[in-house]
């Protein structure tokens, strides 16, 4: 599960406020910086320093997205005005930090599920069809007990790249089960290899309830 590549940066274009652009154009670029070295310590298997960069990067963009700013109104310095280029490329680099730091969490020894799909849930809020966002998603859900909501996830992603490659991260559980055409390769991935039995029977039994209706 390899995190999102770098964006390019897009230091060249200034803001909606003139010169007031070079310092949030500035902090964009720090970001992506920050990122950047996320994803490497992530190839370098360093998953509790790759997610402090992506945290510091989250960080960073925190005070220029209008949408957290505006919730603490007259508490603080407001969000300075964006370019539509600057907007992009904020909503891009944070959604790639919320992308990769699921990707992180999945690889710890005690795995946060609930925080995996609230990291993956951001995602999909920017990125409908993000294919490891679906899967992730799946994942998490149905490990949080859910297993109607994460055979929609799944299936959903299985409908965005119907032959993509298949993700793989270790679980706790042992042994798969497996008896859906729709999702059979899907359950049958590395990923899924190692759940319990009774989880994957959930996601079957979910399958078969909406055949049924």
């Amino acid at each position: 599960m390899e995190p999102a590549p770098s964006s390019p940066s897009d230091s060249e274009e200034l803001g909606a406020v003139g010169g007031a652009g070079t310092k949030v154009d500035s902090q964009l670029q720090e970001a992506a910086r920050l990122k950047s070295e996320g994803n490497a310590l992530y190839r370098e298997k360093r998953i509790r320093a790759a997610i402090g960069r992506y945290h510091r990067a989250l960080l960073v963009l925190r005070g220029l997205d209008a949408r957290v700013t505006s919730s603490i109104q007259g508490f603080g310095p407001q969000a300075p005005a964006l370019s539509s280029k600057q907007e992009e490329q904020l909503r891009s680099t944070q959604v790639d930090c919320y992308n990769n730091l699921a990707a992180c969490l999945l690889q710890r020894e005690c795995v946060d599920y609930a925080r995996v799909r609230d990291y993956s849930l951001r995602v999909l809020q920017w990125r409908a069809g993000d294919v490891k966002a679906l899967y992730r998603a799946g994942v998490a859900t149905l490990e949080l007990g859910d297993a109607h909501t994460a055979r929609q996830y799944l299936t959903q992603a299985i409908r965005e790249q119907p032959n993509g490659n298949l993700y793989s991260a270790p679980l706790s559980c042992c042994c798969v089960f497996t008896r859906c055409v729709s999702i059979d390769r899907w359950l049958q991935a590395p990923y899924f290899s190692s759940m319990c039995r009774c989880k994957c029977e959930a996601v079957l039994a979910a399958g078969r309830r909406e055949t049924e209706q």
